[in-house]
């Protein structure tokens, strides 16, 4: 009887050691950029609903930017990519729809990711946040390599 006992206790322990330690774990991968199914965790600035939201990022391989719009290209590491557009007549600038590193993207950002406007520097990367609601905006958080 004393056998069983000890066999029980160490197949039962280990689990309970498990169980105790999830929530803690999952909150842990709450707080860094990725959840524990490996998924992008958006920034709290990006405010469209969860279960609408899509991401895409990965090395940035083309930038125009002109007045009205600016149009990127993500290379992702799998190989594939994704174009996105986005525009801001009614703000007249971009700013409102940028973050950089997570953060909100202020006008000296620009230095960090442009070598002369119009011009990205070379090896930077983006997420790109695309909302599904039809309302919305798409957000890009700019991520240097």
């Amino acid at each position: 009887m004393k056998n069983k006992s000890i066999k029980i206790i160490t197949a039962v322990v280990p689990a309970l050691v498990l169980m105790l330690a999830l929530p803690a774990l999952a909150q842990q991968a709450t707080e860094g950029q990725s959840d524990h199914r490996g998924r992008f965790v958006p920034p709290a600035s990006v405010t469209c609903d969860r279960n609408l939201l899509d991401s895409f990022n990965g090395e940035v391989t083309s930038y125009q930017r002109s007045d009205e719009t600016i149009t990127i290209i993500i290379q992702a590491e799998w190989g594939a990519f994704k174009t996105v557009t986005i525009g801001y007549v009614d703000t007249n600038s971009p700013v409102p729809y940028f973050l950089y590193q997570g953060q909100p993207f202020t006008q000296d950002d620009w230095a960090k990711i442009e070598v002369e406007p119009g011009v990205l520097m070379e090896g930077m990367s983006a997420i790109a946040w695309i909302c599904e609601d039809g309302e919305t905006g798409t957000m890009l958080d700019w991520q240097p390599l």
